[in-house]
């Protein structure tokens, strides 16, 4: 009879990396169920040597087994096992984050379609430039994703030049210039596309950008991992709220996001103009709830020029998240681990940071830490009718709770 000596293997979960498992509770149907590959090594008195077997090879005949693998065992006997050679050993490998400045690039803004050189009308600089010496920029492009002041924003590039596109919006608006840069490189390489009017629809006639939204997608993606920048904002896959519904369809729940709390949070650094919202003469800042809700608004919401869809060219994109501790210092988290990923804050916005190393942990700064605290937050959403953002009075904000997120893909090791 066969005893188990290891299970190595990877879960079907986003968060799962390849490492060793405890098999010895579940049932053989649970195994196949929570584990996407499961290589055994196996001993047995009749073979002289363990031998390695992949769980997939059995699964045509064992994937209902509701006995556990020692109750398999005893039933197959020493009836002989397809093996493999050898178990595949995997490394994960991760996504970086860093603070444009601190890496030595040299940031400006410049009028679109025209050479970063300083000439021109300040109000017609709408495109942020980055360099640095001996920068391949399409490199970057293929591998860099670019936040400006939280948000996230589609590129371009030419043989010199990184370009964020409207990104100098957000710096003439806001006068801030906070600048993240996550990469890919060890990871995969990436494609950006911009999500327009021509890939959305409702998932019925009767349906309504606010309940829903499903995007049709190029079937040259298959086999890729999606995410996507919806108005500046990352949006990951999960069973929740966003999810594939097709072979080239996925389906975005709108009312599962608080779009209207992050159009708030985000009006004073990303260019809502676009919109043509109705503007109230006693008080800009106020929108029409309904109205923001309609399908004529959110069409444009959905399609703004900070809207577009990042493909990871991996089929297995990693997602893990880490909480880090706050400070009683405004701006400041710690972590005894060396950042190097996205952090996020309030509603769902990236925070650029810069990192020190001091008294045996890091130092992580960020401009604004807080997560505002809104009058519409205590009232009914029935009821949120004419909105203007206002803050609390007997409190303006919290402490935002921070996390990182990790995005990662296994790699097979080559001897």
């Amino acid at each position: 009879m066969y005893s188990l000596q290891k299970a190595y293997g990877v879960g079907v979960s986003l968060d799962s990396i390849w490492g060793n498992a405890d098999l010895t509770t579940l049932a053989v149907k649970q195994i196949y169920t929570q584990y996407r590959e499961m290589y055994l090594v196996l001993t047995n008195p009749l073979i002289s040597d363990p031998v390695n077997v992949n769980l997939a090879d059995l699964k045509d005949e064992f994937i209902n087994y509701d006995g556990t693998l020692v109750d398999l065992f005893t039933e197959i006997g020493d009836r002989a096992l397809p093996t493999v050679d050898s178990i595949p050993k995997y490394k994960t490998k991760w996504a970086t984050f860093g603070d444009a400045f601190s890496q030595g690039y040299k940031v400006d803004i410049n009028e679109p379609g025209r050479a970063p050189d300083g000439a021109g009308r300040r109000d017609n600089k709408t495109e942020v430039s980055i360099t640095r010496s001996r920068l391949n920029a399409k490199y970057m492009y293929d591998h860099c994703l670019v936040s400006l002041n939280g948000y996230f924003y589609p590129t371009d590039c030419d043989n010199d030049n990184l370009y964020i596109l409207n990104g100098g919006k957000s710096l003439l608006r806001s006068r801030r210039n906070q600048i993240g840069i996550l990469s890919f490189q060890d990871v995969a390489k990436i494609e950006q596309f911009p999500v327009t009017k021509n890939i959305i629809s409702k998932m019925s006639a009767e349906g309504k950008y606010a309940n829903e939204v499903v995007f049709s997608i190029d079937p040259k993606y298959q086999n890729k991992s999606i995410i996507l920048s919806l108005a500046g904002h990352l949006v990951f896959p999960n069973e929740h709220n966003f999810r594939k519904i097709g072979d080239n369809e996925w389906l975005l729940s709108m009312s599962d996001l608080p779009i209207i709390e992050r159009y708030f949070e985000s009006r004073n650094f990303i260019d809502y103009s676009s919109l043509n919202l109705t503007v109230f003469p006693d008080n800009p800042d106020k929108i029409n709830v309904e109205e923001f809700l309609s399908d004529e608004v959110l069409e444009k919401y959905i399609t703004h020029e900070q809207s577009f869809f990042i493909v990871v060219d991996t089929p297995s994109l990693i997602r893990t998240t880490d909480y880090i501790r706050g400070s009683k210092l405004p701006g400041m988290f710690t972590s005894y681990d060396e950042p190097k990923s996205l952090l996020f804050v309030g509603r769902g916005r990236t925070a650029e940071y810069w990192k020190t190393y001091e008294d045996g942990h890091w130092a992580v700064n960020v401009v604004n830490s807080y997560m505002p605290n809104r009058t519409f937050d205590s009232v009914n959403e029935k009821h949120r009718v004419i909105n203007a953002g206002t803050d609390t009075p007997h409190r303006l904000y919290y402490d935002s709770r921070a996390f990182f997120l990790n995005l990662g893909v296994d790699v097979l090791e080559t001897p």
